[in-house]
């Protein structure tokens, strides 16, 4: 699992880092105001995303194993399902063209129709890699998605195109991702082995867990639309720039080790049951933790280089002002979705997880009417906030009905506490905004980090180690033996 967290995390973030490039460079080139509608078509593709297709790609993740034998046929259901849903949507849009809505309106439909459609394509492209453990392919095409939107994009938005130049580059780049695997694919795919029974169970899974992911969505960006209603476009991006730094560092990290960590406990789990996956699930947590909470750490303290150097100059303040609440909820929210969640689908339940989700969409939507208008954009993120302390504790307390999930609150308090040895490293740069601080950082504070997980030993970090280092050895030693007969 470890190996392969750190193929996916080579591959999802090295695709963040080339997104954190595109960010600074689209928050030079455009307007808030524009970044702001580019923040919200996006997010709005990917809510649609996540109510109308993100089934197929949790059906197609957890269903592999169980169509080992027969992929074509899953694959068959896969292609059948995207298409109807694609034809829907552009029936849609053309209806939409003809309907009397305001120009900002219509604008933002022009430009979700072709990112919802082409980010589903690349999404369930990933998946297919995914469930088949290629983790390298999976990087590769990571890594080429977010070069060319963020090349492409870039040179559109400096070329004059605002908003649709940057979703132009974005489509584009998704696109690119999913060809490959298409072509791969394309001879699994019989029209004549699309069966009506088979896909209502696909989707009667997928589906149930879609009105989940949806739901995941509109709270993780339902504040940008009432921050757009209430203070318009311009304050909108004001709040996506550090929000989209923040996901794109450490929301992504903890995806790499879910990319990994999914698929071998969802097989331990239909092996043997709970006590099989136990220990991949213990596993899952310590590496969520240990590995988002030292980037959690530095961009709280230092938000004055990371939004210095990352994003525009009319971001700054609003960026170091929210750059801590918002790496704290990024850090709940990766638990929640990355952890939490698999009590509901493990067992096939997704319902109470559907009924915790819906009760936190209600106290997110009423936080920020209560907060932004008293603390402005400040209200929007402590909002953020307290709504995912409180869809932990509902997806904690619904989940525990149904399976009881290993909670290693014992690894996450030593994991806590290598953390804050690097927080006090860094405390004396907080305000800092050279380079210096950045190599600070990177060669003092996170092998601060590093040596405080060896102290603190959580997960058996340094059994661990010493097994490596002793395999390596017996490597080696094997290697000279070879070499000297």
């Amino acid at each position: 699992m470890l190996k392969s967290s750190l193929i996916y995390l080579a591959g999802r973030y090295g695709a963040s880092a080339i997104t954190l490039l595109a960010i600074a460079a689209y928050t030079r080139l455009v307007s808030p105001s524009e970044y702001g509608v580019y923040s919200l078509a996006f997010t709005a593709a990917t809510l649609l995303y996540s109510f109308a297709l993100f089934w197929l790609r949790d059906a197609l993740i957890r269903f592999t194993p169980t169509y080992a034998e027969r992929e074509d046929v899953l694959m068959s259901q896969v292609a059948a399902g995207y298409l109807g849903v694609a034809a829907v949507t552009l029936a849609a849009l053309a209806a939409a063209s003809f309907a009397p809505l305001p120009a900002e309106a219509a604008r933002l439909v022009r430009l979700v129709v072709p990112l919802f459609l082409s980010l589903a394509l690349c999404e369930v492209s990933l998946a297919w890699l995914q469930a088949r453990f290629r983790p390298a392919r999976y990087a590769t095409l990571s890594l080429t998605r977010t070069t060319v939107a963020g090349v492409v994009g870039s040179a559109l938005a400096w070329s004059g195109y605002g908003a649709e130049g940057i979703v132009a580059g974005t489509v584009l780049g998704y696109v690119l991702c999913a060809l490959p695997v298409l072509a791969e694919t394309r001879h699994l795919v019989a029209w004549r082995k699309v069966s009506w029974e088979r896909l209502r169970e696909i989707g009667g899974y997928g589906l149930s867990f879609s009105l989940a992911g949806a739901l995941i969505a509109f709270i993780a960006f339902a504040d940008r639309y009432i921050i757009a209603w209430m203070l318009g476009a311009e304050a909108a991006g004001f709040y996506a720039a550090p929000y989209d730094l923040a996901s794109r560092s450490l929301y992504v990290l903890m995806l790499a080790v879910n990319l990994a960590g999914a698929p071998i406990i969802f097989r331990a789990y239909e092996r043997d049951g709970l006590a099989a996956a136990e220990a991949a699930l213990r596993r899952q947590f310590v590496l969520l933790l240990g590995a988002s909470l030292p980037v959690a750490t530095g961009l709280a303290i230092m938000s004055p280089f990371a939004t210095g150097v990352l994003l525009g100059e009319r971001f700054h303040t609003w960026g170091i002002a929210l750059m801590p609440w918002i790496a704290a909820a990024t850090v709940l929210q990766g638990l929640e979705t990355f952890f939490f969640s698999f009590a509901f689908s493990l067992t096939r339940k997704p319902l109470g997880q559907t009924v915790a989700l819906a009760a936190t969409a209600v106290v997110n939507v009423g936080l920020n009417l209560a907060l932004i208008p008293r603390f402005g954009l400040a209200g929007a993120a402590m909002a953020t906030v307290l709504t995912y302390v409180f869809g932990i504790a509902g997806s904690f307390a619904a989940g525990r009905r149904l399976i009881r999930l290993p909670l290693p609150l014992g690894e996450a308090a030593r994991i806590a506490l290598a953390a804050l040895v690097m927080a006090a490293t860094l405390w004396p740069w907080r305000e800092a905004t050279g380079w210096p601080a950045f190599a600070w950082g990177l060669l003092v504070a996170l092998p601060a980090y590093g040596l405080g997980l060896l102290a603190f030993n959580p997960g058996n970090l340094r059994g661990e180690v010493a097994s490596a280092l002793a395999r390596r050895r017996a490597r080696r030693l094997d290697e000279g033996a070879a070499e000297s007969a």
